[in-house]
């Protein structure tokens, strides 16, 4: 066969081995021989490294997996994946609601959804919260493998070095970002500030959205926001994942403070406000629509949790 290519192509006839090559190609492939796989052959060896390194840190990244083997990111990506892990966020367990809980919390839901599918009062819509931002930050993210239970995190010791940081937000653009001082925490007093400060700023018509903490009902806080031609949207009790501060924004922050340990305070608040400065209108306004989502979910459930990763 060669000859007779040889004969007909001359020079640019294929090469004696490339014709045998060819030939017990498809010889093996006639007998149902399977093809061999190109490449590198994949070692089976290095699951076994990957699982013993995560058997002894759960919270290990695929980075850190690779620190400990010495060997490449994107292989052990490449390993975790066939093996078939997934990366997930580590849920918080949320408080366990009574009856009278979830009828009240489908309630407030209905009444925000009147309030937000107006989408011309966005941009008049302050939510916000208060959270506190730790010096020492856990991993919030993990890679959850075949078999395994999803890990969960405790809370936080008192003692833990944190500032509490209090933030609130529109569609317009953020118009708190308050860091309280050291072992300082928030009162109806502070509230009245803030909530002054930001009504000499903005005109119009203002809808305050927070949830039902002491320092936020204090009967000053509602007086003070009467007397600013304020008003206060319902928030149902024990609901972090109907509050966008809780379900977008924090968990944001932490994620983005994920495995980090800051010297000092002064480096901590710089890593926040980055955070923050990062987020764009387009993104807050997309966060309303999930907000109204989420109420609508509430409803359909029955008062259920929507999903929790913050």
């Amino acid at each position: 066969m060669h000859e007779e290519l040889v004969r007909k192509w001359g020079a640019n006839a294929y090469t004696y081995s490339s014709v045998l090559y060819h030939i017990n190609r498809l010889a093996r492939r006639a007998r149902g021989v399977p093809e061999r796989r190109r490449g590198r052959k994949r070692a089976d060896w290095l699951d076994a490294e990957i699982l013993e390194v995560r058997s002894q840190n759960q919270s290990i990244s695929a980075r850190g997996i690779a620190k400990e083997i010495d060997g490449s990111q994107r292989t052990v990506l490449r390993h975790i994946h066939e093996i078939g892990a997934v990366f997930k966020p580590t849920p918080r367990i949320p408080h366990e609601l009574t009856p009278s809980q979830k009828r009240a919390r489908v309630a407030c839901a209905h009444k925000l959804l009147k309030h937000l599918r107006r989408r011309r009062n966005w941009t008049k819509t302050i939510t916000g919260d208060e959270s506190q931002m730790y010096f020492d930050n856990d991993p919030t993210e993990g890679w959850v493998f075949p078999g395994e239970q999803q890990q969960t995190r405790l809370n936080r010791c008192t003692a833990d070095p944190k500032r509490l940081f209090v933030v609130f937000f529109s569609t317009s653009g953020f118009h708190l970002k308050e860091f309280m001082p050291e072992g300082v925490k928030v009162n109806a007093g502070h509230m009245e500030d803030f909530f002054t400060h930001m009504r000499r700023n903005l005109r119009g018509p203002l809808w305050i959205h927070m949830d039902n903490a002491t320092p936020h009902r204090a009967r000053s806080v509602t007086n003070t926001l009467k007397f600013l031609k304020v008003s206060i949207l319902p928030h149902p009790p024990y609901s972090p994942d109907l509050s966008p501060a809780d379900f977008w924004l924090f968990g944001r922050i932490k994620q983005a403070l994920g495995r980090t340990r800051f010297k000092d305070e002064a480096e901590m608040e710089a890593a926040v406000l980055d955070v923050i400065e990062k987020c764009k209108k387009s993104e807050i306004r997309k966060v309303f629509g999930e907000w109204i989502r989420r109420l609508q979910t509430c409803i359909d459930n029955g008062g259920e949790y929507v999903h929790i990763t913050t």
